[in-house]
This record gives structure tokens, sequence and C-alpha cells, in this order.
């Protein structure tokens, strides 16, 4: 699309804030699975080696979690539940924040999805985790993706999606 959900999330959150500066730090992998997010992993340490460093200069109030794609086959959701409770209580206790929010966006979105994504059959079990997580973990909120369009790949949201994504995170 061109375009990501940061600059709209950003912008939302700056306008509220005249007064402060708001940083993102992006760690996202596309096409990652939950087991490549586990304590020790590659993605993980990046991802906590980015967030000490904005640490040094900056206070980190929140983390967007947009993730679960690759897990909705292969029956991964009866693992899935687990593995992202450990992520949340991993990145929490390495960064000392305990009660940092993770807004987790939910994949409600291909409910009616095309091209590639059709092939993501357990997507459904997926979101209920997701969607029910805010009531198993403190601190988490749930963001939908219903409503929003994908492009032709089925894969990414188009440029408008994006940015109402962005707002909704926000």
């Amino acid at each position: 699309a061109g375009v990501g959900l940061a600059s709209a999330f950003a912008q939302a959150w700056s306008i509220d804030h005249p007064n402060e500066y708001i940083g993102l730090i992006p760690c996202a992998e596309g096409g990652s699975a939950i087991s490549e997010w586990q304590p020790g992993s590659v993605l993980m340490r990046h991802a906590l080696s980015e967030a000490r460093f904005a640490q040094e200069t900056s206070e980190i109030i929140g983390i967007l979690w947009h993730q679960g794609e690759s897990d909705c086959n292969h029956d991964l959701y009866q693992v899935y539940q687990s593995q992202l409770k450990n992520v949340i209580a991993h990145v929490r206790k390495e960064l000392d924040l305990p009660h940092v929010l993770f807004i987790i966006v939910g994949l409600d979105h291909l409910t009616h999805a095309e091209g590639f994504s059709r092939t993501l059959t357990q997507h459904a079990e997926i979101n209920h985790i997701l969607q029910t997580m805010p009531q198993q973990v403190p601190d988490t909120y749930f963001v939908t993706s219903k409503g929003l369009t994908m492009n032709p790949d089925g894969i990414h949201f188009n440029a408008q999606s994006l940015r109402r994504f962005g707002l909704r995170y926000y």
C-alpha cells in the first residue's frame, strides 16, 4: 500500500499530546509465527535490544502487537494462547515494565478474505484468542480489524484501511 498504520497512530497521538514527542520502535517481521517471538529467539532479542536502546532516553508506554496470521493453520492455535502470554510476560519482565500496555489487533478481517488469506483456515480460532486476551492478561487491549479492506493480494491492507487501522490502535 505504500503507507503504514504507524503514521496515522503517531499523528493522532501527537494531536492529543501537543507538548510531547512520540517515537515508534519498529520491530515487525512480516510472516513471522508466534514461535519465532519466544524468549531467546532472534526476533525477541532484536526487539528487546531496540526497546532498551529507546529506554535510555525515552519512556515506553505501549506495545502495538499485530501478529497471528502465520499461526492460522496446522492446529498452531492450540499453543498460540500460551505462547502469546509468554511473549507478553517476557517483554514486561525484561524491560522492567510490568504494566506496559499491549494493544493487540484481531484477525477478524480474514472472515471474508480473498487471495492468500483464504488459506488461513484457522483464523477464527486465533482471533478468539486475541479477542479474549484482555480478560486473561492485565493491561492488554483488543482492537478489531473488522471492516478493513485488503489489497487484492489478500495479505496486505489497502492505504485507506491502514490509516483507519492506525487510528483504531490509538
